[in-house]
């Protein structure tokens, strides 16, 4: 291209950061950026969501933090996109609760936070095994009028059978049906993890009962396959 006398633009680097973050080539991702720089161009929104994705992904938060503050001090108003890639990329990395801090502060400067935004932190607790924090988030998305996805429940359900707890779990599926939305196999398979991992199946006093849960869970299963 630029032997051809093509001038690359900011989307011909932004193309190429992409392509580096995707295989976890920070560094070649950071020369092209500081490369575009010296060109003239002038890096946009997506050249820093791209930049602070890549830095989350390859577990190095502080360059990824130190991208969102270069590109506010530059006056770039972030994106929802970028919300939502900050946010979930702390969760990753097992700082929900600063996540969550960022979030609200976020909302102060206009964000709306989407259903994307509230499974990103219900996941993150719940990774962190903190039920009752992720429980509190998913109050907090219903109250401000955000509706729950597949994706949300089957975090939930995920946390309850981590936790022990199949009877919880299983009222988040009714919640779940009781909303129109249909359990897909990741659902499933949550929960046919969890009545194993109890041995339900061989339980004495819940033998025939859970046996016969499982059996209608591993039933829908194959309806959804």
């Amino acid at each position: 291209m630029v032997n051809e006398g093509v001038e690359p633009s900011v989307v011909s680097y932004n193309n190429l950061i992409l392509g580096h973050c995707r295989k976890g080539n920070m560094d070649l991702a950071s020369r092209l950026f500081s490369e575009m720089l010296g060109t003239g161009l002038k890096a946009n929104v997506l050249t820093y969501s791209i930049l602070i994705d890549g830095y989350f992904r390859k577990g190095e938060t502080e360059q990824a933090l130190g991208m969102f503050d270069q590109m506010v001090d530059l006056g770039i108003s972030p994106t929802d996109f970028t919300f939502n890639t900050f946010i979930n990329g702390l969760c990753k990395v097992g700082r929900t609760s600063d996540a969550m801090d960022k979030l609200n502060k976020f909302v102060e400067k206009g964000f709306i936070p989407n259903c994307m935004s509230y499974n990103s932190i219900i996941d993150g607790f719940i990774k962190e095994g903190d039920i009752t924090s992720a429980l509190a988030v998913y109050r907090e998305m219903c109250e401000c009028g955000v509706t729950p996805n597949v994706v949300t429940y089957t975090s939930l359900i995920h946390g309850f059978c981590k936790s022990n707890n199949i009877d919880l779990a299983l009222k988040m599926r009714n919640e779940m049906k009781k909303k129109g939305l249909q359990l897909d196999v990741t659902a499933y398979g949550v929960l046919i993890d969890g009545f194993c991992k109890r041995r339900d199946m061989e339980n004495d006093v819940n033998s025939s009962t859970n046996s016969l849960k499982l059996v209608y869970i591993l039933m829908q299963l194959s309806i959804v396959v």
